[in-house]
Formats: C-alpha cells, sequence, structure tokens
C-alpha cells in the first residue's frame, strides 16, 4: 500500500480546534462576555440573545471601555491585559482574561465589538477567524463595550448541528449561570432579553443596581424566591490546620501570619420541611463573589440537609470569603473550577459547622 503523506495542521485549524475546546457550549461563550463586562467596572450588563442564542449573543454594559491601543491585540491569542508573565497567574483576581476569550469566540464565531472610552464617538471593529481586525467604522455609544457573538460554532459542524438540536437546552443551563452572576453582584444591574425569530423581545431576567443578595434573589426568581431561607454567617476556623495546608509556603512567614478563616455568607433553605426544593435545581457557590462549580461542597450541603429533611433539597446561595493563598483557581481554562489547598479539612469543618447551624435551628424554631 501506498504511505498516507501526514500533513502539519496549519494554524487557523490548531486555533478552530483549541477555540472549540475553550468554548465548548453557549454557558461558557457568555461567561466570557459578562466575566470581561464584570472587570471593565460597568454596573450594568445587558445580554441579548437572538433565538435562544443560536442566531446571536449581545452583551453591552457600561465599564470602562477598550483603549484604542489594544483593538488590534484583543482577540489575538495569548494577549491578555492582565498577565505578563506566568507567575502572575496566581494573583490575578479578576474573573477572565479579556484577550484569550475573545480570541477563542473568534476562532468559532462571528465577533464584532462596539467600543468607546471617550464617548459619544465609538469605534466598531469586525474580527476575523484569527482575531485580526477586518474592519473598523465609527459608531456612537454611550461609554462602554458591546460584543455581538453570532453563528456560533458555524466553522464546527458536529458541534453547530449537535448546537442546533439543543439549544434551548443549552440556553436554560445558560441561563442557570447567568442568575448566579446576577445574584452575586449587587452593585450591577442585570438584564437578559430573547428575541424570537419573529422579532418579538422578551424580558427573561432583570436586576436591580446597588441591591442585596436578598433582593436579587426575589428579582430572579420572583416574589415567592426568599421562601424558605435563612440568613447564614458561618466561620470555618483552618488555624489549627495551617502547617499542613501551607506545606510548600511554609518558610514564607507572609504566610505564616496570615489568619486561616473562610466565612461562608448568604442563604440556605431552613430544614422543616417545606423550606427545600424538590430538585437541587437553585444551588450556588461562590468564592470571592465569584461564581465557581464546586460540587463537593453541593455535596456536602446536601448531605448535612439531609439528615434534617430527608425529603427535599436546600435552595444554597453561599459566598466563601477566602484568603487568596488558599485557592489554586486556574483548574481549567474558564476558571469556574477550583481547588482549594487542603480541601479535605475544609470540607470536614465546614459540614461540622453547617450541622450545628441546623441543630441550633431544630432548638430555635418551635415544631
Amino acid at each position: 500500500g501506498s504511505m498516507t503523506q501526514i500533513h502539519q495542521i496549519n494554524d487557523i485549524d490548531v486555533h478552530r480546534i483549541t477555540s472549540g475546546q475553550v468554548i465548548t457550549d453557549l454557558t461558557t461563550a457568555v461567561k466570557e462576555l459578562v466575566d470581561n463586562s464584570i472587570d471593565a467596572n460597568a454596573n450594568q450588563i445587558e445580554i441579548i440573545f437572538k433565538d435562544y442564542g443560536l442566531e446571536s449573543i449581545e452583551c453591552s454594559d457600561n465599564g470602562d471601555g477598550i483603549d484604542p491601543s489594544n483593538y488590534e491585540f484583543l482577540a489575538l491569542k495569548h494577549y491578555t491585559s492582565k498577565i505578563a508573565k506566568f507567575q502572575d497567574v496566581a494573583k490575578v483576581q479578576t474573573l477572565g482574561f479579556r484577550g484569550e476569550a475573545l480570541s477563542s469566540l473568534c476562532g468559532i464565531a462571528k465577533l464584532s465589538v462596539i467600543t468607546t472610552t471617550s464617548p459619544p464617538k465609538a469605534d466598531k471593529l469586525e474580527y476575523d477567524m484569527v482575531g485580526h481586525i477586518t474592519s473598523k467604522t465609527t459608531t456612537s455609544r454611550n461609554k462602554g463595550t458591546t460584543v455581538l457573538v453570532s453563528q456560533l460554532f458555524h466553522n464546527l459542524p458536529v458541534r453547530q448541528k449537535e448546537f442546533s438540536k439543543t439549544f434551548k437546552r443549552q440556553f436554560t443551563k445558560c441561563l442557570t449561570v447567568i442568575q448566579g452572576y446576577a445574584i452575586i453582584n449587587a452593585a450591577i444591574k442585570f438584564s437578559v432579553w430573547n428575541i424570537t425569530p419573529k422579532g418579538k423581545k422578551n424580558l427573561i431576567l432583570s436586576t436591580m443596581r446597588n441591591s442585596s443578595m436578598r433582593k436579587n434573589i426575589s428579582s430572579v426568581f420572583g416574589a415567592g424566591g426568599m421562601r424558605g431561607l435563612e440568613e447564614v454567617d458561618l466561620v470555618l476556623d483552618l488555624n489549627p490546620f495551617k502547617n499542613r495546608m501551607l506545606g510548600k509556603y511554609t518558610d514564607d512567614p507572609d504566610f505564616l501570619d496570615l489568619d486561616y478563616k473562610i466565612r461562608v455568607k448568604g442563604y440556605i433553605s431552613q430544614n422543616s420541611f417545606g423550606c427545600g426544593r424538590n430538585s437541587k435545581d437553585r444551588q450556588f457557590i461562590y468564592v470571592n463573589k465569584r461564581p465557581v462549580e464546586y460540587s463537593t461542597l453541593l455535596k456536602c450541603c446536601n448531605e448535612v440537609y439531609k439528615t434534617f429533611n430527608n425529603v427535599q433539597f436546600p435552595a444554597v446561595f453561599l459566598n466563601l470569603e477566602l484568603p487568596m493563598s488558599l485557592i489554586d483557581v486556574n483548574v481549567t481554562p474558564d476558571k469556574r473550577v477550583i481547588l482549594l489547598h487542603n480541601e479535605r479539612a475544609v470540607i470536614d469543618i465546614f459540614k461540622t459547622t453547617l450541622s450545628d447551624y441546623y441543630n441550633r435551628q431544630e432548638l430555635a424554631l418551635p415544631k
């Protein structure tokens, strides 16, 4: 037989493939956009879906806007305004790395950006697949940035086909993630719209600016949103485990001086029957106000809750306030999965503390 010729994959295909690994669905695309708006210090973020995202997603904010000197690097791979060298990664406290996100979106969708740092004059930029500007025109808008992402996955046929079959389900999942952002960001007004193929514009979600977690839960889930919920403020003391947790840092005096406590604040369902929910559909965990997927912690909440109310699940809205040195944040490209140093100890202390909290509740609530 003849030898098979091996071709090196060209850069454009490599970029398309790696982008498809970072932006895997509607949710990861939207998350990148929302993170960018939050990082730009916006206090108003509006997301408009066309046909649940199948046609396009547009995210507009009133944040800082993008400086013209950054236009050409905005969507190039490996450019980011936040990190100069690898060591900086550990120190990054912002949500996304603006450059990488837009670069990934370019690889799998049509991308255009309207932005200004000195309104009303604004620039409209169109980017090609590898992140180069293909057109720049003048337009107008208030301070901030609008990013329009259309035809998601148009150049990944298998992914596109899957998306066109599951887009409603993907939209529902995406909405849950946006709800998570909206609830924790009390200073930001969120609004989410969907425009049907016939052009009807429906408001899906809306919160107020300068709000509170409590008010946002009611805005997002309706008047009954706070029903059965009780305020939580727990302290997890990790000082006894300090040396074990720090391991490799033990000789660094800055670390040894730190007070290792995690504060867990927010709302959780009371344990009396009827206060919980029939599914785990309302469970949100944040670390330093950043929405994360933290299944071990949620599993722990559910297990503790079950010992008091074995037919329901708790609604959970918990923010963990903790020193950055306890977190290993860059585990996945979307930075939503976190690892805590010595997680086992943290989970054990959390479990005990939450059980105590519910035991005190048993005593306080006359049955």
